[in-house]
């Protein structure tokens, strides 16, 4: 459904939800906050609109429907993805062992969400100083959804990623995006190119490759919805800079200790949990894992 009307019908802004009555023959388009919502009826073809402001209660599905439609709406608006940032923390909110050393925080039923979560997202992404202490591989792993693994993009600034890495060596079986900048090294360009991985070079800034020029590069192409699985760095670069339109918050049941790594760095854990720009819309066990998932307001 596009933003245009006939002559003589309201014109709405980007939809904020889409959704179906029981019988599937009406179509609601809620304008943000669902206070105008026009209502097409697809057997009788009329439209009409519903602008009262006293209309508080919500359509049903709408905010459903707003969810699903998250990377198309935020690419149309800001022309970029809708990211969704995945953290694991232990109980002392750590996300690594003194080093960076890598440390089992979650069991299987969270991880088995993850892989759910990396299947439903367009693109999945981490930093180089993740890749260089884990070597993950980044696909989904769930039975029979290998297929649905998504473009795992890495943050490399100076093309550090190593050759014999995982990323590399599966980069013709699942696409490997590797955006680095502007100043890289054209023969570690040309070398991670010859292995089948796409080298993208984006606007550097003292802190690192910047967090708007990459999202931008990524809805050039065709991303709409990001999932951010990555360091306390990075993590904190799209904290700090408000680009993170979902956190998906596991925390695990045991403690890593006070020389671990903390989730966010400098950053407190509260810059998402009391953050007045995020709320808190849905909780639930994994096993003894916890899952919370807070949304931009």
């Amino acid at each position: 459904v596009g933003n245009g009307c006939g002559a003589g019908e309201t014109q709405f802004n980007a939809p904020h939800g889409l959704a179906f009555d029981g019988s599937g023959s009406r179509l609601y388009v809620a304008d943000s906050g669902n206070r105008r919502v026009q209502v097409i009826d697809l057997d009788g073809g009329f439209r009409t609109t519903i602008s009262d402001p006293a209309f508080a209660e919500p359509v049903d599905g709408a905010a459903e429907a707003a969810r699903d439609h998250a990377g198309h709406f935020m690419r149309v608006r800001e022309g970029r993805p809708h990211v969704v940032l995945k953290l694991a923390v232990s109980s002392d909110d750590r996300i690594a062992a003194a080093g960076n050393r890598p440390v089992a925080i979650t069991g299987e039923a969270a991880r088995g969400r993850v892989h759910l979560l990396r299947a439903q997202s367009d693109a999945v992404l981490t930093g180089i100083g993740t890749v260089l202490a884990d070597d993950p591989l980044l696909t989904c792993r769930l039975p029979g959804m290998a297929g649905r693994s998504p473009v795992r993009v890495v943050l490399d600034r100076a093309l550090r990623l190593p050759g014999d890495s995982r990323l590399v060596h599966s980069a013709r079986e699942a696409p490997l995006w590797v955006m680095c900048s502007e100043l890289a090294e054209a023969p570690a360009a040309a070398k991670l190119g010859g292995a089948g991985a796409q080298v993208i070079r984006v606007r550097d800034t003292a802190a690192g490759l910047d967090p708007r020029a990459v999202l931008h590069a990524l809805a050039e192409r065709g991303i709409s919805r990001l999932m951010v699985e990555a360091g306390a760095r990075v993590a904190a670069s799209f904290v700090a800079e408000g680009l993170a339109d979902e956190v998906w918050l596991l925390r695990g049941p045991r403690p890593i200790g006070a020389d671990g790594v903390a989730a966010l760095g400098a950053m407190p854990l509260t810059a998402i949990t009391r953050s007045p720009s995020l709320r808190l819309r849905a909780s639930e066990m994994l096993g003894q894992d916890s899952l919370e998932i807070y949304e931009r307001i």
